[in-house]
């Protein structure tokens, strides 16, 4: 019977339903995985270390890995496409949930939530060391015109912001007031008061933050970095 790897928690009731809609199958969880259910693993529901340990085998069976996350670049990706195993992420699942993470990030700065918390440390002196501003009329440029950069911008919109997005082409994206060519940000990266990153880990990405782009700003933009650590350079 072939086996499903359930490397990522699931809840009760999900995994019943699982096991009622298909009963050809066993759903196993990875501590309950023995040596000798390797060659039966056909799905893999999750990461584990034990992926590299099937792909490995010659006699390996595995035909799909479904991810929880929009990227996938932590994944060994040659060794899958060279198995035949198809990937699937969950592009777009998480967007609510990171899109009001960049906007309490925002507010913090120019609310000045951080530095009312710090003063109310020690002597609790409740004067704030910053002029706090708001995030009305502020431009927003955001790197990645996907699901998450498309909720982001509906967001900051609703507040009052400017929001322009960075595409390859600098085709059209739903909810942004103007986009832009990667090869076209000079005079959006000179404006900017914020800057997010929303694009996938790619060559073209790896260390797309650096001091070259930094010395384009005129604002002092803080970054905001919801994409994966490595397309930032911090030298």
């Amino acid at each position: 019977m072939p086996i499903v790897l359930m490397a990522q928690a699931t809840k009760p009731e999900q995994r019943q339903q699982l096991q009622e809609q298909y009963p050809g199958w066993q759903f196993k969880d990875a501590d309950a995985i023995t040596p000798a259910d390797y060659d039966e693993v056909e799905v893999l529901y999750g990461n584990h270390p034990l992926l590299k340990t099937l792909l490995a085998r010659p006699t390996n069976q595995l035909k799909f890995v479904q991810v929880i996350s929009a990227g996938v670049d932590y994944l060994p990706l040659k060794d899958l496409q060279a198995a035949g195993v198809l990937v699937a992420n969950t592009s777009g699942i998480h967007a609510d949930a990171i899109s009001e993470s960049v906007l309490a990030a925002m507010l913090t700065v120019v609310r000045g939530y951080h530095a009312a918390w710090l003063n109310q440390q020690g002597q609790r002196a409740w004067q704030l060391p910053m002029t706090t501003s708001t995030l009305t009329g502020q431009q927003l440029l955001i790197y990645g015109t996907g699901q998450i950069g498309q909720s982001l911008a509906a967001k900051a919109s609703a507040l009052g912001m400017h929001v322009i997005g960075v595409n390859t082409t600098g085709h059209p994206a739903e909810h942004f007031h103007e986009t832009v060519a990667f090869t076209a940000t000079e005079p959006v990266l000179a404006t900017a008061n914020f800057i997010v990153n929303a694009l996938p880990l790619t060559p073209t990405t790896h260390h797309l933050f650096n001091a070259a782009l930094f010395a384009q700003t005129k604002q002092a933009p803080m970054l905001i970095n919801i994409g994966r650590g490595p397309a930032s350079r911090y030298d």
